[in-house]
């Protein structure tokens, strides 16, 4: 038994950008949608999903809080000066000490800040150089895919974990917005399983997030276990799914092929 909710959350906060001629919409004019009605498309059912967009009426522009609107930041390499020690002869000047004149500062035992290239300052990383910053909500969509599996009959001997790998024959299939639990299916099994996903899904996910979809399925996958001899002793090796997959962790031959 397999029971698929498809869940959208979403979680509004603040960003900003360097201001590079974005519209700035009607900010303080017309109130801004609260985050459930802003119109999101939904994408492909049962695939996880994430989208960021712009919330309305909620871009502005401010100065830069960095560089207090200039674009520009004081170089912290050479403290404005734009010019730094040699690092030849370690501001001295001269080398091999003080008989030979440093050739690489010509004797000033300064040169230029790699850093700001001797402006003294540098372009500010926030805005950018831009000097304003575009304010704005953006609201981050997301849609994931939650499974509640369960396999009925556990006494094959082969491991549960294989069995989520291949498929099986398909024995009943619903899909809805909410999907109610099976009561008439022949296995009181699966109805009980079917109850307990269901609850715990929209107790887990409907109060965090929107389910949008739900669908469950019933599958019978055939196992078969394989007994053989091999040099008198007794193995065995299961084949399961209806892709005939085959687990056979004790086979005794390193170079044979199982057909």
């Amino acid at each position: 038994y397999c029971l698929e909710s498809f869940t959208e959350s979403r979680s509004p906060e603040w960003k900003n950008e360097p201001y590079s001629s974005q519209i700035v919409d009607n900010y303080g004019l017309v109130a801004p949608p609260p985050p459930w009605e802003v119109p999101v498309d939904i994408p492909k059912m049962f695939e996880k999903n994430k989208k960021k967009v712009q919330v309305p009426n909620t871009a502005s522009i401010k100065g830069c809080h960095r560089c207090m609107s200039l674009g520009k930041v004081p170089c912290n390499k050479c403290f404005q000066t734009g010019r730094v020690k040699c690092w030849i002869c370690h501001g001295k000047g001269s080398r091999f000490g003080g008989e030979d004149r440093c050739n690489h500062c010509m004797g000033s035992g300064m040169e230029r800040c790699q850093h700001c290239s001797g402006y003294g300052c540098q372009v500010c990383s926030v805005c950018r150089g831009q000097g304003r910053l575009f304010f704005y909500i953006q609201l981050t969509v997301k849609w994931e895919n939650h499974k509640f599996e369960q396999v009925i009959d556990q006494q094959c001997g082969l491991p549960i974990k294989l069995l989520s790998k291949v498929t099986g024959h398909q024995l009943f299939s619903d899909q809805q917005f909410q999907v109610h639990p099976l009561m008439t299916f022949p296995d009181p099994r699966i109805n009980q399983m079917s109850q307990q996903g269901i609850q715990e899904h929209w107790t887990q996910f409907g109060k965090i997030s929107r389910i949008i979809q739900q669908r469950h399925t019933v599958e019978l996958i055939p196992v078969v276990q394989v007994h053989f001899q091999w040099k008198r002793k007794e193995y065995s090796y299961f084949v399961y799914g209806i892709e005939n997959m085959v687990h056979a962790p004790e086979y005794p031959g390193k170079n044979c092929t199982i057909m």
